[in-house]
């Protein structure tokens, strides 16, 4: 149901926007080729406005989630009002970094053994659900 809630989201002229680390691709265990071919098979799929990608393996990195480097990025190049705009994440670094940027979460609980952020507005356990609140609140 991805590409479906996409297109809802799309349809009320929301950007949709990736943020995603991908330490593998700086380890050289993920071959670029591999990345760049499954990208291309989202983006045919979901079309989203903008993907932002960190490569990078260490937590103090600007722009490795949990770190707000990617956020600022895309807020400067789309001037977006962040007060408008809602990150979906499935992992506690992604709320984190939303919060550092005072951006509205929702946390996708998939039920992974880590720990589970805190501060979202609210938690799901679908990304059509997360569609939904922001259909709902946006």
């Amino acid at each position: 149901n991805i590409a479906e809630s996409c297109n809802k989201l799309k349809n009320k002229n929301y950007l949709l926007i990736i943020i995603t680390n991908q330490p593998d691709l700086g380890k050289k265990l993920i071959k670029e080729k591999v990345f760049n071919k499954m990208n291309r098979i989202l983006k045919s799929v979901i079309s989203y406005d903008k993907l932002y990608v960190s490569r990078s393996h260490s937590s103090s990195s600007y722009f490795r989630k949990p770190n707000p480097g990617l956020f600022n990025l895309a807020i400067k190049k789309y001037k977006l009002d962040i007060s408008k705009c809602f990150m979906v994440g499935d992992r506690k670094s992604d709320i984190d970094a939303a919060d550092k940027v005072e951006c509205k979460s929702i946390f996708i609980d998939r039920k992974y053994k880590e720990e589970k952020p805190s501060r979202q507005i609210t938690q799901v356990n679908s990304f059509k659900k997360a569609v939904d609140v922001i259909l709902q609140k946006g």
